[in-house]
């Protein structure tokens, strides 16, 4: 977020901008004093969340910025910004590598309205099932582990357990005892952590046998660090009967 981006809204869409991003101001400020309080407001949250030393503050930190400067793009050029939602309800599961996935999700405007005001409501979960081998039914999963999530949340990174194994996802809300798939998303496979067994000629070159070796011994002498998980999995983390296969 710069000076420079500010100043290319005029007095009206800076206090709009602040409106909406709850920043305090006073309609006496004149342009530059409301361009300066905007900045200082902004690095205040800024440090705050920086006081927070996860990965997952420091990736919503950096969604966070990138989207103040294109809702200012869009106000600079007089359109809107992109809806933060759309009609319907769905969840999208995308696989980033062996051990790590992203899931986001929209829903449909009533039905977000009736969910947040769900009688006995308890929590909202997004829940992740191991269905590798599995013809998934609903319940038959491997394993599965809930991550708490807000109604303001619409996407997460999520750490997955096994590389080679296949997943899915579901939104899940929790009230007067009992649960609720709200959606669910498709299945996505993650990639071995591993060397690819292909050894065709075309890619064997002079010294490839020792760099493969060296690839090997590095991949299985990898554990993830359970202690930095950047998410909240904490029945997940303590549950032992899912190990971690070298």
């Amino acid at each position: 977020m710069t000076k420079e981006r500010l100043n290319q809204l005029n007095i009206s869409q800076l206090q709009d901008f602040a409106e909406k991003h709850k920043i305090r101001f006073s309609d006496s400020f004149s342009k530059a004093e409301l361009i300066d309080n905007i900045i200082e407001e902004l690095e205040e949250i800024k440090q705050e969340r920086e006081q927070e030393n996860v990965p997952s503050v420091k990736i919503e930190e950096l969604k966070y910025h990138i989207a103040l400067d294109e809702e200012i793009e869009a106000q600079d050029k007089g359109v809107y910004p992109i809806p933060e939602s759309y009609q319907g309800t769905e969840i999208i599961f995308i696989t980033r590598d062996p051990f790590w996935a992203f899931a986001y999700w929209t829903f449909d405007s009533d039905e977000f309205e009736a969910l947040k005001n769900e009688p006995g409501f308890e929590a909202l979960v997004l829940r992740v099932h191991d269905v590798k081998w599995i013809d998934f039914n609903g319940k038959n999963s491997n394993f599965n582990f809930d991550i708490p999530i807000q109604f303001n949340d619409d996407n997460w990174y999520i750490n997955l357990p096994h590389p080679d194994s296949n997943y899915l996802c579901e939104i899940v809300i929790k009230s007067n005892g009992s649960e609720r798939v709200i959606c669910s998303s498709n299945v996505i496979y993650s990639p071995k952590a591993d060397v690819s067994d292909e050894s065709d000629e075309k890619w064997i070159s002079a010294g490839t046998d020792k760099i493969i070796d060296i690839v090997r011994r590095e991949f299985k002498s990898f554990t993830p660090d359970m202690e930095s998980f950047p998410q909240r999995i904490i029945s997940f983390i303590s549950s032992s009967y899912i190990p971690y296969q070298k």
